[in-house]
């Protein structure tokens, strides 16, 4: 994520709902996922996760990579993302939320002032994602 536009207000209030991690376990086990990461006041970006065994290996192409780490985690949210390419360029540490609804896979940043998703499609071995738009955007 862009390091410029956040600011962390990690605190136990902003995570408050416990997470149910079957969503993030089916996403897991049905492949890969590409799409796009909408946050106000910036143009969406791409995003690609592909499974790794129970958890995902995250790329946000051109900015950073690393993993989302999940479901065994005793938290309050599905996984949390750990940067390790480019690190200084995305915020570490990240905890995110995933709402799996038939074949699109919504992705919720915590901790963000400004807020962030990701909306993402299941994505068969050598198809590419479509180029993100804010019309694809919702809230």
């Amino acid at each position: 994520m862009k390091a410029a536009w956040v600011a962390l207000c990690l605190g136990a209030a902003a995570l408050s709902a416990a997470a149910d991690d079957e969503d993030f376990k089916a996403a897991a086990a049905a492949g890969p996922w590409s799409g796009c990461v909408y946050e106000e006041g910036y143009d969406p970006y791409p995003i690609t996760l592909t499974p790794r065994g129970k958890d995902f290996f995250v790329d946000y192409p051109g900015l950073c990579t690393g993993g989302h780490l999940g479901p065994d985690i005793e938290a309050p949210y599905d996984a949390i993302e750990i940067i390790v390419v480019n690190a200084d360029r995305c915020v570490q540490g990240l905890p995110v939320t995933y709402t799996l609804d038939r074949e699109q896979l919504r992705i919720d940043y915590h901790a963000i002032a400004t807020g962030a998703y990701a909306l993402l499609q299941p994505t068969p071995p050598g198809m590419t994602h479509p180029a993100c738009s804010t019309a694809e955007a919702i809230s």
